[in-house]
């Protein structure tokens, strides 16, 4: 079911001029796109019940009226019309209150994020972003969670109720390594540590909390479920248990694992 944009919150002038300014202030360069928050998926849901209810309850009382032998079944319907109609306001209430106004806006150094009366302002070569992204085959849903950390050293929560986040979520991750590859790689090759949570990594090493190995005895680094596989001569390195939604910046650090691999792995020449 497609979901649509939140009344027109997300376009206030005031809220507008707000981001606009704090964007400016940031230095996050142009304009790239807006996302405004979406209406819940049962949107649709609650227009029909909101419809149903009423006229199967006019049906009943017709029923009765006229001796009808079928106003209990409308009746009924009625009921549990109701009961969902009721349900579906006490989910959607947040999405029609003082959070309708949540907006992303991403900028090409940067992103801005509008929730409950505030703004997050986030630059890409001054920020983490850990990403959870989960498939429900049963139902078909995706849920989509990232935290990323503000100018101000906040960690906020942004999800899936933000307009194609199918499209928002990797625009701000190859973002994010566009902006940090360069002076990551610079500080490896200067022989610093660089900490991706409780993964690390050297220009030598790769690991985890007090457990490490070197990149020439790794085979390659593939992603099993969710959460990172280390192959060695063919076996998977027990000491090593990390997954994907744990890791800030995820994609820098498979970007440098994988360019660290292929410079340890790759066959040396001699010359004559």
């Amino acid at each position: 079911m497609v979901s649509e944009p939140i009344g027109r919150a997300h376009e206030d002038p005031q809220l507008l001029n707000r981001i606009g300014q704090a964007a400016a202030e940031a230095n996050l360069g142009a304009h790239r796109s807006a996302h405004p928050a979406l209406h819940p998926v049962h949107r649709k849901n609650i227009r029909t019940l909101a419809v149903a209810t009423p006229v199967l309850g006019l049906v009943t009382l017709v029923g009765v009226l006229v001796n009808g032998n079928w106003w209990f079944l409308t009746a009924l319907l009625a009921v549990v019309c109701f009961l969902a109609l009721i349900g579906n306001l006490i989910t959607a209430r947040p999405f029609y209150g003082k959070d309708r106004a949540i907006r992303l806006d991403l900028y090409a150094e940067g992103l801005v994020y509008a929730h409950g009366g505030g703004l997050h302002v986030v630059r890409y070569d001054r920020t983490s972003v850990t990403a959870s992204i989960t498939h429900y085959r049963r139902n078909g849903l995706t849920a989509y969670r990232y935290r990323l950390f503000d100018l101000a050293g906040t960690q906020f929560l942004m999800l899936g109720n933000l307009a194609r986040p199918q499209e928002w979520g990797p625009a701000i991750q190859d973002a994010v390594v566009a902006a940090q590859l360069t002076p990551t790689w610079a500080a490896l090759e200067a022989g610093q540590r660089v900490q991706f949570g409780d993964v690390w990594m050297t220009r030598d090493e790769l690991g985890r909390l007090d457990k490490s190995i070197a990149w020439d005895r790794i085979e390659r680094i593939d992603i099993d479920n969710g959460s990172i596989a280390v192959s060695l001569a063919g076996k998977l390195w027990p000491g090593f248990t990390a997954a994907v939604g744990d890791i800030p910046n995820f994609r820098l650090f498979h970007r440098l694992a994988d360019h660290l691999i292929g410079l340890r792995n790759r066959p040396t020449t001699t010359q004559a």
